[in-house]
């Protein structure tokens, strides 16, 4: 239960952060002179990971529990924390080769489903 709840107000606490940032008027992802600004896009891309990675781990977690364990048992957070965060680091891979025109969105999740399949079928 405190894993839940852990994870929980990491995701909670990174969405507040990011909803703060992208109130400021001086946040933007470009500079002046059309320039990428490094430090915010980072920013952001942190707290996504936050985020994402929370997110994940809550729904890889009750998906265990409620598949392969009881209602009084709970499984061990190894699992859905290591698969949290292996999703959240490709999906912000993913972003960051969108944001300098690398690959498209599209293109990054399609090659993201078969990294993890290939994973998967490795047994990660």
């Amino acid at each position: 239960m405190k894993y839940i709840f852990l994870q929980t107000f990491v995701s909670f606490l990174g969405a507040m952060f990011l909803l703060f940032l992208f109130q400021q008027e001086h946040f933007l992802p470009f500079d002046e002179s059309k320039k990428i600004e490094v430090y915010n896009i980072f920013a952001v891309l942190f707290f996504l990971f936050l985020i994402s990675q929370g997110l994940v781990s809550i729904f890889l977690y009750l998906f265990q529990k409620f598949l392969t364990c009881g209602i009084k048992e709970f499984p061990s957070y190894n699992y859905s924390l290591k698969w949290g965060i292996i999703i959240s680091i490709l999906l912000i891979f993913v972003i960051l080769l969108n944001i300098y025109n690398i690959m498209t969105i599209t293109w990054g999740l399609l090659a993201m489903a078969l990294i993890i399949f290939l994973l998967i079928l490795i047994k990660f």
